[in-house]
């Protein structure tokens, strides 16, 4: 399958990524296609981290593999024909920041070039994915696939590359030039075990173009190895970013009508202790991660980590699942029938319409709040990205 233009406004695109199924957990709602771009990794690892992880994941069916041995980008991207004056003179960097930028790679420019394409079921959701893991430079195939920025992916992710996901580098000088499409969210991360070095901390900074939070993760992603030497931990912090003009179109969407529900509210905001509507009948439902005093919580508190089992990563527990536990654990509080439980969700962040869908077998009215305008944004009536 050749990336065309308009497969590519629609996907993933990861650069640097390595070894990382995270993006297929959290975010088939918005995207079907996955891109993986990283020079640094080896054909029979890559295919040999893949397929365990895959078979580890109870919420992902391997349709089809396809192993490119050969992979050339002429023949499977999408290329306009000054595809080479982009990446020789691109108009967005120096050509000295250019030069220092492609030393990093020299090591890796002979290497064969090979591609792996995974055909994939999303089990909980009933969604066909494409994955590719191309190893090729990120920079290079974003550069060629957007035509210097012509287009966009739906979603940009640059976690721990080291230069990359600063929100002051090289992408952020592409971004700010108006002409070229920005991609609707930048996720951004580092690895926990870099917190002292500011350079990979500041990758979460809220600076540059893309200076809006618009997603916090419910759970750390999870990543293996991305690039030599090995790295200490595979969990990773990340957040994902919006531009200023995307942020004010955002705020102003609405749930879609078939989710309005006089028994289950959405809130698109912090939950406070002081909000009037909390009752001391009332029941709070939080992980014990949430940042909420609990000293100071005058009603029922639940954590879900008390009721939901204890599993390995990638064995998915969905939203179904969890509103399930969360009926079950209900009972033993012996709740006023007119209380109300305030959730914030402990579910992957897609999981929008599952979360609806199940929401029903509780007895009890609800409010689920959301703070950060991209949560549940399946729920929502999405403008198109800027």
């Amino acid at each position: 399958m050749k990336i065309t233009k308009e497969l590519f406004e629609k996907s993933f695109f990861s650069i640097g990524g390595g070894y990382d199924i995270e993006p297929l957990l959290r975010f088939s709602h918005i995207c079907n296609l996955f891109i993986n771009t990283n020079l640094d990794l080896e054909k029979n690892d890559v295919i040999q981290w893949y397929d365990g992880a895959f078979k580890k994941c109870n919420d992902i069916e391997v349709i089809e593999k396809i192993i490119i041995e050969n992979f050339d980008e002429r023949l499977f991207f999408e290329l306009n024909e000054n595809y080479v004056q982009h990446l020789t003179r691109p108009d967005f960097i120096s050509m000295e920041d250019l030069h220092d930028y492609r030393n990093t790679f020299n090591e890796f420019i002979n290497i064969k070039q090979f591609a792996v394409i995974y055909r994939l079921r999303r089990r909980s959701l009933n969604r066909d994915l494409t994955f590719y893991f191309c190893s090729t430079e990120g920079l290079a195939s974003y550069l060629v696939l957007s035509q210097n920025g012509r287009f966009s992916p739906y979603v940009l992710s640059t976690i721990q590359t080291g230069v990359l996901e600063q929100p002051n580098g090289i992408l952020n000088s592409l971004f700010e030039n108006k002409s070229k499409k920005r991609p609707a969210l930048w996720i951004r991360g580092f690895e926990p075990c870099s917190i002292s070095n500011k350079q990979y901390n500041n990758a979460l900074a809220s600076i540059g173009i893309y200076s809006k939070k618009a997603i916090d993760f419910n759970s750390k992603w999870y990543c293996g190895w991305s690039y030599r030497p090995k790295q200490k931990s595979r969990d990773r912090y990340c957040k994902g970013f919006i531009h200023d003009e995307y942020y004010a179109e955002l705020n102003k969407t609405t749930l879609k009508a078939h989710f309005i529900s006089d028994n289950h509210q959405f809130k698109f905001e912090h939950l406070t202790l002081n909000n009037s509507t909390i009752k001391d009948i009332d029941c709070i439902v939080i992980s014990r991660k949430t940042s909420l005093n609990s000293h100071n919580i005058n009603c029922n508190l639940v954590y879900w980590e008390d009721f939901t089992s204890n599993h390995s990563r990638w064995e998915i527990h969905c939203a179904n699942e969890q509103l399930e536990s969360l009926s079950r654990a209900l009972p033993s509080l012996h709740l006023k029938n007119d209380a109300i439980l305030h959730i914030i969700p402990f579910c992957l962040e897609d999981e929008g319409v599952s979360y609806f869908n199940s929401i029903n077998r509780l007895k009890h009215n609800t409010i689920t709040y959301l703070p950060n305008v991209f949560d549940f944004i399946d729920l929502k009536n999405i403008p198109n990205s800027m």
